[in-house]
């Protein structure tokens, strides 16, 4: 709005109505009150004869702008003021202008009004206010996870217990397997142990003495077999009994809120098989 009205005073200005030029001017000030536009002000009042505004709008203009007026500028503004201030004083020694000639040091012609540099900011409106919701009451802090088994999910324990009787399990399946192929090879010792006894004098007694070692390779191989098979059969035990003490220890802890260190399986290798024992 303020950039409006000083442009509409150029116009008038430069159109010779000083006097509308003068409201724009001024109009633009009040709205945006920057120094520049009193130069244009004060050399409208001396174009439309009225030097003592004249005189006024440009002693501000030079206070207001200060530094920033450069100093050519400032020496053109202040000549204007002299000759301003000679024509007030010629009305005022004659008050007549009538019975009079006009004063000897005539006006200055009005110079090119330029516009503000910087060019007028528009002004800034605060925004509205808008009303604060109300504040918001206190919460409370969140309360702390109480440690322990949980009601509504498994608890460690439960877990555990789950977990090693599932070893258990894989370790039964393990000892099955390796007893039904250990038997599987028993009877195929049998069978060659029986047919190799009978044979007393063969026809090739080297090719009978390495089939009977071979043999007897078999019969070793089995009974470690054998014995591979009693600890993991002894250790699947082992773990699907300490899944089931962890299961119901678990499911006694749900109940009374108490959770106690159960036994847990170890198994190790030992010298020729594995060695299952408990740890508390």
């Amino acid at each position: 709005m303020a950039r409006k009205h000083f442009d509409r005073g150029l116009s008038l200005a430069h159109a010779g109505r000083y006097s509308e030029a003068i409201v724009e001017f001024e109009q633009a000030y009040q709205l945006s009150p920057h120094f520049a536009v009193l130069f244009n002000v004060g050399q409208a009042y001396a174009a439309s004869g009225q030097p003592s505004q004249a005189s006024r709008a440009m002693r501000r203009y030079l206070v207001e702008g200060g530094a920033q007026i450069p100093a050519d500028r400032r020496k053109q503004v202040e000549q204007e003021i002299a000759r301003q201030e000679q024509r007030i004083a010629h009305e005022e020694a004659n008050p007549n202008p009538a019975a009079t000639a006009p004063p000897a040091v005539a006006p200055a012609p009005l110079p090119a009004l330029v516009p503000a540099s910087p060019p007028l900011p528009t002004p800034s409106t605060p925004p509205p206010v808008s009303e604060l919701p109300p504040p918001s009451p206190p919460t409370a802090p969140p309360a702390l996870p109480v440690t322990g088994p949980s009601k509504s999910g498994m608890s460690g324990e439960l877990i555990a217990g789950l977990t090693v009787g599932g070893l258990g399990i894989a370790a039964a399946g393990v000892a099955t397997s390796l007893f039904i192929w250990n038997a599987g090879r028993y009877d195929d010792w049998s069978a060659a142990n029986e047919r190799l006894s009978k044979d007393s004098n063969p026809p090739n007694p080297a090719d009978h003495a390495i089939e009977q070692q071979q043999n007897d390779d078999l019969a070793r191989s089995i009974r470690a077999t054998s014995w591979v098979t009693v600890s993991v059969a002894v250790a699947s035990a082992a773990f699907l009994t300490s899944g089931v003490v962890l299961y119901l220890r678990s499911r006694r802890a749900n109940r009374s809120g108490d959770v106690k260190a159960a036994a847990s399986p170890v198994v190790g290798i030992g010298p020729g098989a594995l060695v299952a024992g408990w740890a508390f």
